[in-house]
């Protein structure tokens, strides 16, 4: 749910933890490498970026979150019309 919460949306924070540092860390090494092709006369490596893309999306792919457990639990106390929005006139 939100990077280092241990109550919410975690089966397991303390290994949640670590898999949350690694998946930064290929997410900015992800994006060092598309900003190369980004460059005048730059070129990203194709090869590189499905790599990391592919650990990214394995690392994710892990099963300690809980989706949505905290609206969960405001709608079974009752809470209603549970939805963010921002506008010039109000947020």
């Amino acid at each position: 749910m939100f990077r280092g919460t241990t109550l919410f949306g975690t089966l397991d924070p303390g290994r949640e933890l670590p898999l949350l540092d690694k998946i930064d860390a290929l997410h900015q090494s992800l994006q060092i490498e598309k900003a190369k092709g980004r460059r005048p006369g730059g070129k990203s490596d194709a090869a590189a970026v499905a790599a990391l893309e592919d650990e990214t999306a394995a690392l994710e792919a892990k099963q300690l979150i809980v989706h949505n457990e905290l609206w969960e639990i405001y709608q079974r106390k009752g809470a209603v019309r549970l939805d963010a929005s921002t506008s010039y006139e109000g947020t």
